[in-house]
C-alpha cells in the first residue's frame, strides 16, 4: 500500500448541526403540553398544583389587613412565575 492512499469516507456523514436538528425532531415526538414526563406533571398534577399555588393568595386576600396586603403584593411577583413554570412544556425547560 502506498502512503498517499486516503481512508474511505464514512458511509453516513452528517454535520453536527444536522445531528442536533434530528435529535430535536426526535425529542418532540410524543411530548405535548398535557403529557407527563420525568421533569413535568400531567394534566391532573398541573391542575392540583395550580390550586395549591392559589391557596396562599386566597388566604392573603382574606386577611388583607395589614400583613395580607404585603402578602398580596409579594404574591403577584411570585405567582405568575410559579404558574408559568408549572404549565411549561417539557421541551421548553
Amino acid at each position: 500500500m502506498s502512503e498517499d492512499a486516503e481512508e474511505p469516507a464514512p458511509e453516513h456523514f452528517t454535520s453536527a448541526a444536522a445531528d442536533a436538528r434530528k435529535a430535536r425532531e426526535r425529542s418532540h415526538i410524543g411530548v405535548g403540553k398535557w403529557d407527563a414526563t420525568v421533569v413535568t406533571y400531567g394534566l391532573a398534577g398541573r391542575l392540583i398544583g395550580t390550586v395549591v399555588v392559589t391557596l396562599p393568595l386566597l388566604w392573603f386576600v382574606y386577611w388583607l389587613v395589614p400583613f395580607g396586603f404585603v402578602g398580596v403584593v409579594c404574591w403577584f411577583v411570585v405567582f405568575p412565575r410559579m404558574l408559568r413554570d408549572l404549565w411549561r412544556r417539557a421541551d421548553r425547560l
